[in-house]
């Protein structure tokens, strides 16, 4: 791994149209910080036997400082745009699926949590595509990558049932989507295998290579970390910072702005969750 990014530099001149990028380094510092974990839970594995308090605590204080504001830069998506009656369409658009969702999960919470897994899988796999771009068809890196947390159903389902039926209320019946989730699950078995059997056999090219291990090492975090701890290392350490790091080059906004905005919408939603 280590001789790999030493030699990046040599292979960089060979492939001027793939630099080296902060995209590269957030790749290998996530894998990094992943790995290590992984190492201090084998070496001291009473360390993860944290209580379900314990473990809420984390997913709230992580989300609050990563998983917040990476959403808050969608407001910073639609006003980059400029044009004001676009930014109202747009606007009035993204309140409309908000409140759309909203009461889908009043009304019907099953099907909407199986809605939100689905669109989860698109948004997270779409996001570690256009961060790190590979030879591999569009919708094998999409769905291969981003449905990388059924890893945790398969080996930790006692504590996923659990958070997913805080979810959708203790009372609500989950049969149907469990079957549902079922069926998505082994959807991505094959997606999953797909996908990592595309980058392995292309291991000369360094991009596939570093999928093929991004893939591997996040496989063994879900598998061997509990629930509420890897599914926030993946949304934080991987999925929102590379938010935060593709959102600047999609917009008009400066970079100052665009912080403004993070803490701005994140001190609001805090505020609205103290609230109520």
């Amino acid at each position: 791994y280590l001789r790999f990014v030493v030699g990046m530099e040599s292979w960089k001149r060979q492939h001027q149209d793939v630099p080296l990028s902060i995209e590269l380094y957030h790749l290998l510092g996530a894998n990094a910080i992943t790995l290590v974990l992984l190492a201090v839970t084998a070496t001291c594995p009473g360390l993860m036997d944290l209580s379900p308090k314990t473990q809420g605590l984390l997913l709230v204080l992580s989300g609050a400082f990563f998983g917040m504001p990476h959403g808050a830069l969608d407001g910073v998506l639609l006003w980059g745009e400029g044009q004001p009656g676009k930014l109202a369409r747009d606007f009035a658009l993204y309140v409309a699926l908000a409140a759309g969702m909203t009461a889908l999960w009043i009304v019907l919470p099953p099907v909407a949590l199986v809605l939100f897994l689905g669109t989860a899988v698109f948004h997270w796999g779409e996001g570690d595509r256009e961060a790190f771009p590979t030879a591999a068809p569009w919708w094998l890196d999409v769905v291969g990558r981003g449905g990388i947390f059924f890893v945790c159903f398969w080996h930790r389902w006692g504590e996923v049932e659990a958070v997913l039926q805080l979810l959708v209320g203790p009372q609500t019946d989950l049969t149907g989507a469990v079957m549902a989730i079922q069926l998505m699950e082994a959807a991505y078995v094959v997606a999953y295998m797909c996908c990592l059997g595309f980058h392995m056999l292309r291991w000369k090219d360094p991009r596939s290579m570093l999928v093929a291990v991004e893939l591997v090492v996040l496989y063994s975090a879900f598998c061997r970390l509990p629930a509420l701890v890897a599914l926030p290392l993946y949304y934080n350490v991987y999925h929102s910072t590379r938010h935060y790091i593709r959102v600047p080059g999609l917009t008009s906004a400066s970079r100052g702005a665009v912080v403004a905005a993070a803490v701005f919408f994140t001190a609001l939603s805090l505020g609205l969750i103290a609230i109520f």
